[in-house]
């Protein structure tokens, strides 16, 4: 029987087995599940497959796939590298900013101490 569409997909490879799934009845290594999405939803899925030149199921894979790895404790590559010029010069500003706030809140604190005093009668 000679078909346009594969009728059955067995790979092991997971990209493979994705490319030629929508032609597909089965694909054997995959399991299946139902999802039930708004219509809002789902019409973005369908506007970024259509983008993509790709199905919908492969828009939701590779979202879940994104959402797994950020939940898995997995650092992004560069989080590591030098900080840039820019990141350096918002840190300085953040620091004095804090520093400030804490200045700020020892002062406050003991104004507030020796006026709690003079209302209670104690001295200084």
């Amino acid at each position: 029987m000679n078909r346009k569409e594969p009728w059955l997909v067995a790979t092991s490879d997971y990209d493979t087995a994705l490319d030629s799934h929508e032609g597909c009845k089965y694909v054997l290594f995959m399991g299946s599940t139902t999802v039930h999405i708004p219509d809002e939803i789902l019409g973005r899925i369908d506007e970024i497959a259509r983008r993509r030149g790709t199905s919908r199921n492969r828009v939701v894979l590779a979202s879940r796939e994104a959402e797994i790895t950020r939940d898995s404790g997995v650092w992004p590559g560069a989080f590591f590298n030098p900080p840039t010029d820019e990141e350096l010069r918002i840190l300085d500003e953040a620091t004095r900013e804090i520093e400030d706030v804490t200045a700020n809140l020892a002062h406050f604190s003991r104004i507030a101490a020796l006026t709690s005093r003079h209302w209670r009668g104690e001295s200084a």
